[in-house]
Formats: C-alpha cells, sequence, structure tokens
C-alpha cells in the first residue's frame, strides 16, 4: 500500500487534522492506521485495505478485505475506517491516530449530529474509536 494515504486524519487526543503528501509519522507511543477504500464500477465489487505503523515506519500489521457488492466511495472509505478500528482492538493497540485519505468520511466521523444511511456505521466508528486510550 506504500505511502498513498495522506488528506486527512482523526487523531483522538487532537480532533481533526490534514496532512497531504507523505507519510507523517505518529508520536512517540502510537500507532498510526492507515486505511482506504476502493470501488470497481465495471466489476461491482469493492476492497478495503489497512496499514498499522508504529513511530519508525514499520508496519505492524496491515490486511486487505474484499467486499462482495458494489458500494458508494463513502461507504466503502468508512467500512476502511471501521476494519482499522477493530484491527487495532484485535492488536490491543491503545494509543492510535487513524488516517484516511477521505475528508466526507472523516468530517461524518467527527460531526456532532449524523444523520443518512450512514449515520449509524459513523455512530458505531466514534464508539469503537472512544475505547481506546487517547
Amino acid at each position: 500500500m506504500g505511502n498513498m494515504f495522506k488528506s486527512a486524519s482523526i487523531d483522538c487526543s487532537q480532533g481533526l487534522a490534514r496532512t497531504e503528501g507523505k507519510w507523517i509519522a505518529p508520536p512517540p507511543g502510537f500507532f498510526k492506521i492507515n486505511v482506504d477504500g476502493a470501488i470497481s464500477e465495471n466489476e461491482r465489487n469493492s476492497s478495503v485495505g489497512v496499514v498499522i505503523r508504529d513511530v519508525v515506519g514499520n508496519v505492524h500489521v496491515d490486511c486487505c478485505k474484499y467486499l462482495q457488492g458494489q458500494y458508494s466511495v463513502e461507504e466503502v472509505e468508512a467500512m476502511a475506517m471501521e476494519c482499522g478500528l477493530i484491527l487495532s482492538k484485535e492488536q490491543k493497540l491503545s494509543h492510535i491516530i487513524l488516517e484516511s485519505d477521505a475528508l466526507t468520511a472523516v468530517t461524518s466521523v467527527t460531526a456532532v449530529e449524523t444523520n443518512g444511511c450512514l449515520g449509524y456505521v459513523y455512530q458505531g466508528i466514534r464508539s469503537l474509536f472512544s475505547s481506546f486510550s487517547s
């Protein structure tokens, strides 16, 4: 997956931040979770990818998941965030920064009120996110 992740990040200790360009290491003691979703209009399928790195950039764990069916970009990005947080919980990581290139999904996760068909997904992501130490 390399350095394809950029643009917007959620840091539970610092709120919403934006980064452009190359990957930026998390602070000492933190792990950075980079997530991305992909859709294929012609093949009618979607997928999500997650990479979790430590402060020096070493990959701690990664995964890719194929999703049967075609979803919207926002749906796939939300599922990627959820997948990243679940993987972090499974790895027993407590200090995390979640980073995604989908500003719309990040904004929806951090919104006070979440409406629409993805509202329950964003609420679940917030709930997962709040269960981490910082």
